[in-house]
Formats: structure tokens, C-alpha cells, sequence
């Protein structure tokens, strides 16, 4: 029964004495270093890992505490392949309560392995991007806190990442009634786009920044909370309002052109592009031609001074 119980299990099984010999092994073991029985009874446990010395270890902390869980080792099979195998392992004692050995258990954690190692690669492609972003990037829990943020956030805020992860999101900025409004946006409405906010700088400096977020779930659908990107819109601001502001001089100058068109009464004042069209007509012109402006503006000025004179 109790053979049956050891060739039944799908981890490879095998007892080992204080000395660390392989005393016995069942049929999963056999498979996994691909030495028959005979050949594994009797040699050194230790003979069958790629570091002899960290399966060793191992075993010295089975005697020494009783038990090892999870230690991960690599199996050199007789075929060279290399095998990761997760390590557990207790001491049995003998009728006189004595130490007979450990019985250990070695799992085939390849596929596992697998998945971890392409997690982590996917993980660190992810970062990447993450860290190549212009955007001072961040994820907030669903109370606004910071719970993860990107080199250029650490770059205009003047913090380390440590410093941030774990405060609350409004305090980056000189606003923070407008920035947890922001939140509480992107909450309701699962999105926020083109958000203005104002991050202060650990120095004291300011950046406008244009806010954008959408909410993030887990895999059980649940929200998490708000992932937001932060571009720097500062030199554009300031460009749009150099525009505005030579716009309105412009606007200053053309009214008071015109109010120095509209004031002449007495001398006809024309103004004409460069093709010769007529752009604007003053009250000194009707009053000289007898047309007035909405019958002249964007005729011919040749065609029509001419026809006025006649």
C-alpha cells in the first residue's frame, strides 16, 4: 500500500540518509534524471543537480530544521538537460526516534518557469514603455493615491519615486481641490481628456500640464483605479498667448485705422492689395465717387476708379 501510495505521486520521490546517499526512489524520479533505480540507489544526491552545493545546503536545512519548502533546484539529467525542480523535503525517524533521513520531493517546475520568465519579459518590455514616455505618467488607487509613477513624473515633480508612491496625487499640484476634481472626473465618467493642472516642481518651478485619464481594472473586472498621463503644455500656453496677444494688437491697430478711414470725410482713402483689389472705402470716397463701401470692397480698383471718374 504504502509503495503504491510513493509510485502514484507525480513528483519524483526518493529518501536520503544523514550522509546524503539516496536510499530510495520511486518510478518519477527514475524519468525525471533518466538513471534507473539501481544506478540512483546508493550514489550522492547531490551528484544530480547542476550546483552541488546548493543541493546540499538544501539538505543540511531539512536536518537542521526538520522541514524545507520550495526550494528551487536545477536537475542535470543523464541526457544533460536541465531541469528546474521545486525542492520539498522532512525528516522521517526510525522505531528509536532517531533521525532515519528525509524523505524529499522534487517537482518539475519547467512550465512555470516558463510563465514567470515570460511574465517578467513582458513585464520589463511594459516598464519600457512606461519609462520611455515624454508624459510624466502615474496610476492612482480609486482614493487618489499614488500608487506607481514614471521617471519623467520623478523629473518634473523633483521627487524620487519612493517619495511619491503612497502620497496623495493632489499634492503635486498648486491646485489640489482642481487636481482631486480631476479624479473624481475620470471616476464618473471612466475618461478625462485635456484637463489643464499645474504641477510644482520640488524647487518651487510650475508646469501647466494637460491632465488625461481612464480607469484601469483587474482581471475580476473590478476597479483598481485611474491610470493618467501628464503632458507638459507650458511653452505651448505661452505661444498661445503671445498669439492672443498680437491678435489683439492687431485688432487695436485695424480699429484704429478704421477709425481714422471713417473720421476723413473730405479726402476719398482706398486701400488695396497687392493684386489692386479694393479693401477698404472710406465716407470721404462715397462721398467723392458716390459708391459706397459694400459696393466697392472687392472690386478692381482699376475698373472701378475708372468708372467712377466717367
Amino acid at each position: 500500500y504504502n509503495r503504491s501510495l510513493i509510485e502514484s505521486s507525480l513528483d519524483a520521490l526518493m529518501t536520503i540518509d544523514p550522509n546524503g546517499i539516496i536510499t530510495d526512489v520511486n518510478e518519477q524520479a527514475v524519468k525525471l534524471t533518466g538513471f534507473n533505480r539501481k544506478q540512483i540507489i546508493g550514489s550522492n544526491f547531490v551528484e544530480y543537480f547542476t550546483d552541488p552545493a546548493s543541493a546540499s545546503a538544501g539538505v543540511s536545512k531539512t536536518f537542521e530544521h526538520g522541514f524545507v519548502t520550495n526550494y528551487e533546484l536545477v536537475v542535470r539529467s543523464k541526457a544533460a538537460r536541465k531541469i528546474p525542480v521545486s525542492f520539498n523535503a522532512a525528516i522521517f525517524r526510525e522505531t528509536t526516534g532517531e533521525v532515519g533521513g528525509i524523505l524529499a520531493a522534487a517537482r518539475d517546475i519547467t512550465h512555470q518557469k516558463s510563465i514567470e520568465d515570460a511574465l517578467r519579459e513582458q513585464q520589463t518590455y511594459t516598464r519600457g514603455l512606461i519609462e520611455s514616455n515624454i508624459d510624466a505618467l502615474m496610476t492612482t488607487d480609486a482614493l487618489g493615491i499614488l500608487t506607481d509613477v514614471n521617471r519623467q513624473m520623478c523629473e518634473v515633480t523633483g521627487r524620487e519615486r519612493e517619495e511619491l508612491i503612497g502620497t496623495p496625487f493632489r499634492d503635486c499640484f498648486t491646485d489640489p481641490k482642481l487636481a482631486e476634481d480631476g479624479i473624481r472626473l475620470v471616476l464618473a465618467q471612466d475618461k478625462v481628456t485635456n484637463y489643464e493642472l499645474t504641477l510644482r516642481h520640488r524647487d518651487g518651478t510650475e508646469r501647466i500640464v494637460s491632465y488625461n485619464a481612464t480607469t484601469f481594472a483587474g482581471a475580476d473586472g473590478r476597479l483598481r483605479g485611474v491610470f493618467a498621463a501628464a503632458r507638459d503644455i507650458t511653452e505651448q500656453k505661452a505661444l498661445e498667448a503671445e498669439i492672443t496677444a498680437r491678435n489683439r494688437e492687431l485688432m487695436d491697430t485695424s480699429n484704429f485705422l478704421n477709425n481714422i478711414l471713417d473720421s476723413s470725410t473730405e479726402y476719398s482713402i482706398v486701400a488695396l492689395d497687392l493684386a489692386g483689389t479694393i479693401l477698404s472705402w472710406n465716407e470721404g470716397a462715397r462721398r467723392n465717387y458716390g459708391y459706397t463701401a459694400q459696393e466697392m470692397v472687392g472690386r478692381r480698383a482699376s475698373d472701378v476708379l475708372h468708372a467712377a471718374q466717367d
